[in-house]
């Protein structure tokens, strides 16, 4: 089995190469942490992307929670749908235009970040991915 560092580390890089596909080019970070409260696998750190870089927390007890799941898979999709709400928030904060199509589109922001997940990992299951591309084009040309 291997580490946990491993496994986060080569995930994260997996999607930041998948979103340098599409043209966005973001330094974030991922870090491993004890996720108190809460029973999710992975999180992003609200705001981090104003006042540094978006900041993603993978749950320590990672293994734990996903049994015999390719923990590259599960790490690799909760970091894609953490960086969906990393969209969703940058359109609240700074376009409009993006929080607009996200309402027109999606039922929440949840929904939005899940198919974010699948359209940046290239499912066979994405949908709206027309929408999706609109929305990268626009936050692409913000981000300059």
């Amino acid at each position: 089995m291997d580490s946990l560092n491993e496994v986060v580390g080569t995930s994260c890089k997996r999607v930041k190469d998948e979103l340098f596909e599409k043209g966005i080019d973001d330094d974030f970070t991922c870090k491993i942490k004890e996720l108190k409260h809460v029973d999710w696998l992975a999180q992003y750190r609200s705001n981090s992307q104003f006042s540094s870089r978006p900041i993603f927390w993978i749950n320590k007890d990672l293994y734990k929670k996903i049994g015999k799941i390719n923990p590259y898979t599960v790490a690799s999709d909760n970091i894609r749908h953490e960086y969906g709400h990393v969209i969703a928030e940058w359109g609240y904060a700074r376009n409009p235009e993006i929080s607009k199509i996200i309402r027109d589109n999606w039922t929440n922001e949840e929904e939005f970040a899940e198919g974010f997940s699948e359209y940046l990992g290239k499912s066979a299951y994405a949908e709206n991915e027309e929408e999706y591309d609109k929305i990268l084009k626009l936050f692409k040309k913000d981000l300059g």
